[in-house]
């Protein structure tokens, strides 16, 4: 690249970051982009990211330099597009726009699809109620427990005498629970540990939950209101105490209702998928030959550099291998 062609390109990179720092305001119906004669106003752009993934929309909102960022991207993918139409590139490169409606394809089966199955598969009553006696697991509630712990953290190559002064620190938060002082007080004052609530509170665990915790079996031996001795865990010294329990139960049909409507068109959706692609076929007399379109796709010419890449990764990961 010349001198000349770098600092044409520096040129178009800061004119674009200035871009994306102008002001964003726009009354309405007012163009927001203008290129040649295509335009969009404010109410279009919103529309279209209207179908953005969620993180996305998520990190523009609370993130001003990821939204330049997403601002400069749009921009010049809308100029270089619209280029390549009026300056013949796409001639150049055959496959390439018919490529990019598959990719918009894709996108209209993916988000159509839900809203179809949802509108065509409304499950009766009777047919929820029979499809809960077949499926009785779904309409259980485990058991759970509510679950408050203070704890003093010792790191993993703590010295002895660390790892003294965290066992003092234990000993003393037991001697004050014995002396009937409040658990939640303590918890407060005494632990190192997060909580979700005041008073060391973790809140209600399932038996799954309970299972990957660390004295798992300390707390499902625990009566309500009881507190254990001291536990030893990868952070540290725990002490837990037991707020409250329910015990497992089978959900009455309206606790259940949502959760079987929900499985029922999830197991159901592809067979429904299925007839209304059967319907559309006929409708539109469509027809695909499976084996030529296979032989077409085999005979796409792969990059040479990418093969090379994973050529290299697999030997890596052979020869990490034992």
């Amino acid at each position: 690249m010349s001198r000349n062609d770098l600092r044409r390109v520096l040129g178009a990179t800061a004119a674009l970051v200035a871009l994306a720092a102008a002001p964003a305001m726009a009354a309405d119906g007012e163009a927001v982009l203008r290129i040649g004669d295509q335009t969009a106003d404010a109410a279009q752009i919103t529309q279209e990211f209207t179908w953005s993934p969620p993180a996305l929309l998520s990190e523009v909102r609370r993130n001003d330099n990821s939204m330049r960022l997403l601002a400069v991207d749009w921009y010049s993918n809308k100029l270089i597009a619209k280029a390549a139409v009026d300056d013949g590139i796409l001639d150049k490169m055959p496959g390439l726009a018919s490529a990019a409606e598959s990719l918009r394809t894709k996108m209209i089966a993916g988000r159509v699809t839900p809203r179809y199955v949802t509108e065509h598969f409304k499950s009766d009553e009777q047919e929820l109620k029979q499809f809960m006696t077949m499926n009785e697991q779904l309409c259980q509630a485990p058991t759970a427990y509510r679950v408050a712990r203070v704890g003093v953290v010792v790191g993993r190559k703590a010295s002895e005498p660390e790892l003294q002064g965290a066992r003092a620190r234990i000993d003393d938060v037991k001697k004050r629970i014995a002396a009937g002082e409040s658990f939640a007080t303590i918890a407060d004052e005494a632990s190192d540990l997060t909580a979700k609530a005041p008073g060391g509170e973790i809140g209600w665990l399932t038996d799954e939950e309970v299972e990957r915790t660390e004295g798992k079996e300390t707390i499902t031996g625990l009566r309500k209101d009881q507190t254990s001795d001291v536990v030893r865990t990868t952070e540290g010294f725990v002490i837990y105490k037991l707020l409250d329990r329910k015990d497992a139960r089978k959900l009455t049909f309206e606790e259940c209702r949502g959760a079987l409507e929900r499985v029922m068109n999830e197991r159901y959706k592809a067979q429904i998928v299925r007839d209304w692609l059967d319907q559309l076929a006929k409708r539109y007399n469509a027809s695909l030959n499976v084996d030529a379109f296979a032989t077409a796709v085999r005979a796409v010419p792969i990059d040479p550099n990418w093969l090379e890449r994973q050529a290299a990764k697999e030997e890596g990961g052979l020869a990490a291998a034992p």
